[in-house]
């Protein structure tokens, strides 16, 4: 990536390996948002995408197996079952590695995106192979996926140099939430594809890592769905 160069897969191959992590909440309880995540990658203008949905557990969760079934019928969605006990970055970490498409996005199975998310962002990318990822603003939403808020991005709609953007992330400004980016996947192996569970934000610590090597990609819509609910963990 750093010469400029792009990888065309070829025509069959999937262009953006789409990772939505998930796990039973305590109790028992399945993930209660994970269908609509996988269905709003399912709506995707962009057809060249495979997902991977990784559940962490030691043995799958009969009630996730059976919520997941009537999707496994499209060949570019899969279930794995991680087969012993991630962290949650352990298990972000485990799906940048379950592909091989040069871009990546990871979905928490509580978001949603909107139709033309892929599109826009694998066309920002094509256009300026000097980024290391492109995001946008998001919209907040409650339990029931209305919109009650949305992010103040910080930037315009372009280009914008590590200079420009690293003081903004420093001082929690301008954050991209992990439902607005798509990352190429040459730069994540640049700054090592590894989420550090140190941080219990590792999201943060990764878009630092990025920001800080390659210059930054930013589109002036607010096309993702954040749900604030109190049964996830950043609650």
């Amino acid at each position: 990536m750093e010469d400029g160069q792009r990888t065309e897969p070829d025509s069959d191959e999937p262009v953006v390996d789409v990772g939505i992590p998930t796990r039973p909440r305590h109790g028992g309880e399945p993930p209660r948002y994970l269908a609509a995540a996988v269905e709003s990658v399912l709506a995707q203008t962009f057809g060249r995408w495979s997902l991977t949905i990784s559940e962490n557990a030691l043995q799958g969760d009969a009630t996730v197996a059976s919520l997941l079934r009537p999707y496994l019928g499209d060949a570019r969605v899969r279930h794995v079952v991680t087969g012993q006990d991630l962290s949650g970055a352990g298990n972000s970490t485990f799906l940048l590695h379950s592909g091989r498409a040069p871009y990546v996005a990871i979905l928490h199975d509580d978001d949603v995106w909107d139709p033309e998310w892929l599109e826009r962002r694998v066309a920002f990318l094509e256009a300026h192979p000097e980024c290391g990822y492109v995001f946008a603003g998001n919209r907040l939403i409650d339990e029931q996926g209305d919109e009650f808020g949305r992010s103040h991005p910080e930037y315009p709609e372009g280009v914008h140099e590590p200079r420009e953007v690293i003081p903004l992330l420093l001082e929690r400004k301008g954050m991209p939430m992990p439902a607005t980016a798509l990352v190429r996947r040459s730069a994540y192996e640049a700054v090592g594809p590894v989420f550090d569970e140190r941080f219990p934000a590792w999201d943060y610590d990764m878009v630092i890592r990025l920001a800080a090597r390659f210059p930054v990609g930013h589109l002036d819509v607010w096309d993702s769905g954040f749900r604030i609910h109190t049964t996830q963990q950043t609650y």
